[in-house]
This record gives structure tokens, sequence and C-alpha cells, in this order.
């Protein structure tokens, strides 16, 4: 019934229900079972786990097959205590944050750099992808004189600035730092996020568009821009 409720909830294959000694299972003192929602080392799958709408949608699948499970009705009784607010990361930056990792580097960045306010968690969502458009769109009005607004969408005048975008290898500078930043958040690593197109992040672009069946010759033109912002 699991698998039943998360795969109707999210279009993910249903790879039915198997069972294995693991020690997850093994090791606990009631009755359990271990689900797999998706797979970081598949493109699609990867992608899709880091968007939160859809970690919502994977959540709503597990809810519904436990309620089923036990014959829970929807909704909160009549009288159930009020649900108090979840304390959740807003992207505000109000107080001190900690966080490592080179996602965190790129938020401390976008910070200081288009003077944005998003919290530093290390976790890339749809308010750090926002921000790096933000980042994208202020560098196209720069260099470009394209008068767009920074509004972190990146919708159809965005899209057409791009036009003028071309970033390859030997390429230095803060739209080459977005790209490899937007890379990173991909899955395809860039090596350093550091604003200077060496070998590696060629590399990662050859692989993000062969994985999204673009022309693939290294070099970060309209179409892949387009593809990595989509």
């Amino acid at each position: 019934m699991m698998n039943e409720e998360v795969t109707k909830a999210t279009n993910f294959n249903n790879r039915g229900e198997k069972q294995a000694n693991f020690a997850v299972l093994r090791l606990t003192n009631m009755s359990a079972i271990l689900t797999e929602n998706g797979f970081i080392d598949n493109a699609s799958d990867a992608n899709k786990l880091k968007d939160d709408k859809f970690l919502d949608k994977i959540a709503e699948g597990h809810v519904n097959a436990i309620a089923k499970m036990f014959g829970l009705k929807s909704g909160a009784p009549s009288n159930a205590p009020s649900k108090p607010t979840p304390s959740k990361p807003n992207n505000s930056n109000r107080s001190p944050n900690k966080a490592s990792g080179t996602s965190a580097t790129i938020q401390r960045t976008l910070n200081s750099r288009y003077r944005l306010n998003i919290s530093v968690d290390n976790l890339f969502g749809p308010l750090t992808k926002g921000a790096l458009i933000k980042g994208l769109q202020t560098e196209l009005n720069k260099q470009f004189n394209r008068g767009l607004t920074v509004d972190g969408i990146f919708g159809p005048k965005t899209r057409r600035a791009c036009v003028t975008v071309t970033v390859r290898q030997g390429a230095r500078g803060n739209i080459t730092w977005i790209l490899q930043a937007i890379l990173h958040s991909k899955g395809t690593t860039p090596g350093a996020v550091d604003g200077i197109f060496g070998s590696k992040t060629r590399s990662a672009v050859r692989t993000f568009q062969r994985q999204n069946n673009l022309q693939v010759d290294g070099i970060a033109g309209p179409q892949t821009f387009q593809m990595l912002f989509k």
C-alpha cells in the first residue's frame, strides 16, 4: 500500500515491494518498512528531490498510506488543538548562520555581491535559485544594458536577454560564477565555483548538455542557460 500511495502522489515508477535483511529493519524493535523515493544518481530524480514542493508530494504519499493502513479519516477531529505554526527556513538571513559547504558559500556570495538576504543553510531551494536568477539579471543589465527587472523570475525577457550570453573555456567573471553555481545546484560538479571557466567546468557543461539532449560542445550558450534555469 505504501509504494502505491507514494508512486501515485509523485508519478515515480513503481518498482514494487521487496524484502531484504537491512540493518535499519533488522535492528528495530517494532514493525518497520524502508521506503526509497528516487535516486540521486539519476539526474531527473535528483532535480526533483531538490524541489520543496516535490518533497511535499512524497510526504503526502506516505501520510495517505499510513492513514489507510490505520483506517484514519482525513482531516483533524473537531476537538483537536490548533496546530502551531512550524518553524521553517524561509531564506531570510536575519540571524547568523554557520552552515558550511559549497551551497552555503554560494548563498553568502549572493548575499554580499547582490545585496540579498537569503538563508545560508547549504540547501538549494527555490529562493536560492531565484537569487541566482537575480544575479544573472543584474549582470545582464550591467554588462549588456538589457534593462531587465531584477525579480528572480526566468521569464521571456530574461530568456531573450540570454541570447547574447556565450560562456566558454577561458572565460572569467560573475556570469561564469553564476554558471558554475547553477551547475553545482543541478548536481553536475564544475569543480571550484570560482568564476574561472576551466576544464572541469567545461566537462560539467558537457555532462549537463548530454543529460538534457542539447548540443554537446562544452559551451554555455542561450539554450544551455535556458535549460539550467528551467
